[in-house]
């Protein structure tokens, strides 16, 4: 595939419409396909991209250091043991930076397929000025049978239903309602500058705190079909792991998943062109 003349609309040409903005540590080549992927198939609208690295100590950090066209924050008293919250820090940190009218959020193990990507996040922000989120749910298409099985040993729903039934106290159910997942997603900035909002962890995820707060705000989720969404992007879920030895996660089952997700990811000629391709560092 051709990768020239993709190059990137980007905030040295104007002021930025969107901040991109995506914590990082120690994430090898998923943090350069990463950023070159977006350097390839960005071209409209303006924008820019902060990288908050959260004390990297390997060679993932000075290649964020050799790529000219990001703004590079770099905290070097995080550590591995500070996450997640330190992801969510990371966010506030960029709603702070950002020279954007719209903040997007995207963690380093994500990679765009193709170009027109941000033009549909930004047309799904724009759809109404009360949508103050737009993004997708899981990128992922279960088979029908497994979805029905996963509903069907799903324990702690159980429980809470047995509790109910026997008359006992039992806390409501979670809610159902489906809110952009924080592996990539677009905010309006301005109301969670004016209402101090954070992305940090009270109850729940990164995005389902801010999800609820703009709520409270009076402001509205548009999701992006999950189908659609596939073919613009890709994520690898706890793609950090796969690449680096200090990232292990504690099952092996899992482990061995995500090593075998990373392994076919590196495999595919749209990666290796990307990866191969220096020039998408300038």
């Amino acid at each position: 595939m051709d990768l020239s003349g993709l190059a990137a609309t980007s905030v040295d040409q104007g002021s930025p419409l969107v901040t991109v903005c995506i914590p990082h540590w120690q994430g090898g080549p998923l943090a350069k396909l990463c950023l070159r992927s977006i350097r390839a198939f960005t071209d409209a609208p303006t924008y820019e991209v902060i990288v908050v690295d959260n004390g990297s100590k390997d060679a993932s950090l000075d290649y964020l250091r050799s790529v000219r066209w990001i703004r590079l924050i770099e905290r070097p008293k995080e550590t591995h043991a500070d996450w997640p919250g330190n992801v969510a820090s990371a966010w506030d940190l960029g709603v702070r930076e950002a020279k954007g009218s719209y903040f997007m959020i995207m963690h380093a193990d994500v990679f765009v397929r193709r170009a027109g990507w941000l033009a549909r996040f930004v047309k799904a922000l724009e759809t109404s000025d009360r949508i103050g989120a737009a993004g997708g749910w899981k990128l992922e298409t279960p088979h029908p049978l497994r979805a029905a099985l996963k509903r069907a040993t799903d324990f702690k729903a159980l429980k809470l239903r047995l509790l109910r039934r026997l008359g006992r106290p039992a806390p409501p159910p979670p809610s159902r309602e489906l809110y952009p997942r924080d592996y990539c997603a677009i905010y309006r900035i301005a109301p969670i500058r004016e209402h101090g909002f954070s992305f940090l962890q009270r109850t729940a995820t990164p995005g389902q705190e801010m999800f609820e707060q703009l709520k409270s705000a009076g402001f509205a989720a548009q999701m992006i079909p999950v189908g659609e969404l596939m073919t613009f992007i890709h994520h690898v879920a706890h793609g950090t792991a796969g690449v680096s030895a200090e990232a292990r996660l504690q099952r092996g089952h899992a482990q061995r998943k995500v090593e075998r997700r990373t392994e076919d990811l590196f495999a595919q000629p749209l990666v290796r062109e990307l990866l191969s391709d220096e020039s998408l560092d300038t």
